[in-house]
């Protein structure tokens, strides 16, 4: 799973299969809530609720995560994976 801190702006995450969705805006994340109203299998029945959740250091200093970096193709890789990494260790270097 893509990690939160690890997401770049307007860049968005799906969960709980499209009714939970989270946009990372500059300051925090966006999270947006779609709500059965009447029929779930119709999206133009749903409610929808949003709530804006900014960004604290303390959330940082709470769990750390790997920077390790490596280049696949094109793409430039983080692993992102919380410390220690079952990978690379506490250091989170190669």
């Amino acid at each position: 799973m893509k990690n939160l801190f690890n997401m770049k702006l307007h860049e968005t995450l799906n969960l709980q299969n499209g009714l939970v969705q989270i946009l990372r805006v500059s300051g925090g994340w966006i999270y947006r809530f779609w709500e059965d109203n009447i029929d779930k299998y119709d999206r133009n029945n749903y409610r929808v609720n949003s709530v804006f959740v900014p960004y604290s250091q303390e959330l940082n200093e709470i769990k750390k995560f790997c920077q390790v970096r490596w280049k696949e193709g094109n793409m430039n890789i983080v692993c992102g994976e919380e410390l220690p990494c079952s990978k690379h260790g506490w250091s989170g270097k190669k």
